[in-house]
């Protein structure tokens, strides 16, 4: 595996502008606009995310921050009353309640839960997956 690496990148690679081409890419090295790239990218990515009732509010405090609390079990479990919801006051409850049922985990055809899988990897399968994988980032820009 890759060391840490210190700092910003060196260069991003930002779609090419005006470009007919959708895998045409244009390189930026300039140190300033590598930061103003990652910046407002991280910007939109906080903005979208923020009119989210799970973020904040009453669904925020009910699951936890870290999905620790034992509501957020019983949501995963499915035995959670989704009616307690019903009563908070968010935004898009139909919603919420739709995404937080498909998170459930999926029942046996008798209604019987079904086991936990083995998700367990060693560090040695994990390094060889990942050497595998080309280098991206999440957001679509490519880091170098």
């Amino acid at each position: 595996m890759k060391g840490q690496r210190k700092g910003l990148p060196k260069m991003v690679k930002v779609p090419q502008p005006h470009s007919e081409n959708i895998d045409a890419w244009m390189e930026i090295h300039d140190e300033q606009m590598v930061n103003d790239i990652l910046l407002q990218h991280t910007k939109h990515s906080l903005i979208a995310s923020a009119h989210s009732p799970f973020p904040q509010g009453p669904l925020a405090d009910l699951v936890g921050e870290d999905a620790e609390t034992d509501e957020a079990d019983e949501i995963i479990d499915g035995t959670f009353d989704m009616s307690k919801i019903e009563a908070m006051n968010i935004p898009d409850k139909v919603e919420s309640v739709a995404f937080l049922e498909a998170l459930q985990r999926p029942s046996s055809h008798d209604g019987t839960p079904m086991p936990d899988c083995d998700c367990s990897i060693s560090a040695t399968d994990y390094m060889h997956i990942f050497s595998k994988t080309p280098e991206k980032t999440s957001c679509g820009l490519k880091a170098e």
